[in-house]
């Protein structure tokens, strides 16, 4: 499976080898020398995506590609005027999070498009970005039976790697080593499953 972040929060390493993509952090209106995640606000982000998409197909044979979709952090989106400025143009106001999705359904959209499947993180389910029937979703976060049932009503598949990624999974709280094994039966649609 190919696995590449075009994440926001996990994107800064691109910046040096694509002028423009990172969106320019900003201190009391002017630019600090600083960037963040990727710039959702320009169409080159979306040409440079489209691209990287179509160079990772013949790298990557699989039929998934690991989306991401996680941790992305809006204090420089929040400081750009120019991010402001499309923000209330498109009425998204302050709210970070829609600024978000409208990158991760641009990004799944252009996926779709040159991929037959992809996975994502919990939160692009979360946050209500409209996924294609066979997206992948993988949770991650405590609360990892609630959110399988969720996910999986839904009828999407899942992976549950929260027992490896969470601080206060049973692993990490006891020492003791504990598999994601026992939700096995939480990880497939109902539809789907042998009941």
């Amino acid at each position: 499976m190919g696995y590449f972040t075009c994440n926001l929060g996990h994107s800064e390493s691109w910046g040096k080898g694509q002028p423009d993509l990172l969106t320019k952090c900003y201190t009391k209106g002017v630019f600090n020398g600083n960037y963040g995640p990727i710039n959702p606000t320009v169409n080159t982000s979306y040409t440079f995506l489209a691209a990287l998409v179509e160079e990772l197909k013949g790298v990557f044979p699989d039929k998934y590609f690991h989306l991401g979709g996680d941790e992305v952090p809006f204090g420089c989106w929040q400081s750009n005027p120019d991010i402001t400025r499309f923000m209330n143009v498109t009425g998204m106001g302050k709210d970070y999070a829609k600024l978000e999705g409208y990158y991760m359904q641009r990004l799944l959209d252009i996926v779709a498009e040159k991929t037959e499947r992809y996975i994502v993180w919990q939160e692009v389910l979360d946050s209500g970005v409209k996924v294609k029937p066979d997206t992948v979703v993988e949770v991650w976060k405590d609360g990892q039976e609630a959110e399988l049932a969720k996910v999986t009503k839904l009828g999407f598949r899942a992976i549950l790697s929260s027992c490896w990624f969470s601080a206060t999974s049973p692993t990490a709280a006891t020492g003791r080593r504990t598999t994601c094994a026992t939700h096995r039966s939480l990880m497939e649609p109902a539809s789907r499953r042998n009941l």
